[in-house]
């Protein structure tokens, strides 16, 4: 894919997120219920275990009755977020939980010794997903708060 190519597909997909976002406006979907879809669609797409999130941000948006589309596209979006934020988390997790983070397991994994891989992968998962819990809620209250407000301008545009 070429330089060109990537930024026409990146712009199609935020072009797309848009009319999405206006169709479910035009069908009656309220500002609060997509802006409560997106912020937390975007907080579960940085979830640090990659490739669980479209199942969460699933079982999510059915539990709360959220807007399926709109969370999606939120978690799309994140992508390059989540893989950008798994060491912060992972190093925030084991901080907080008072452990030395211990990649020697990694090393091992590469020397060719996968006795310890298992446990290594699950105290790693387990400090990332703590420093995920611990950070998260603050930022996705805000941009609920700050999305509610977009989407309302929105929408008052969209109905006039």
């Amino acid at each position: 894919m070429t330089k060109l190519e990537n930024q026409e597909s990146k712009l199609s997909f935020l072009a797309k997120a848009k009319v999405r976002i206006l169709e479910e406006l035009k069908t009656g979907t309220s500002p609060e219920k997509i802006a409560l879809s997106l912020a937390i669609g975007g907080a579960i797409g940085i979830f640090p275990l990659i490739g669980t999130t479209m199942a969460l941000c699933a079982f999510l948006g059915f539990i709360l009755r959220l807007n399926p589309v709109s969370i999606q596209i939120a978690n799309y979006a994140m992508y390059p977020f989540q893989v950008f934020l798994i060491i912060p988390f992972l190093k925030l997790g084991a901080y907080l939980s008072g452990k030395e983070q211990d990649l020697t397991w990694a090393y091992k994994l590469v020397e060719g010794d996968s006795s310890q891989v298992w446990e290594g992968l699950s105290h790693s998962a387990g400090y990332a997903v703590l420093g995920w819990t611990c950070m998260v809620p603050i930022p996705a209250g805000i941009s609920y708060f700050l999305l509610v407000i977009l989407v309302k301008k929105t929408n008052q545009i969209v109905r006039k």
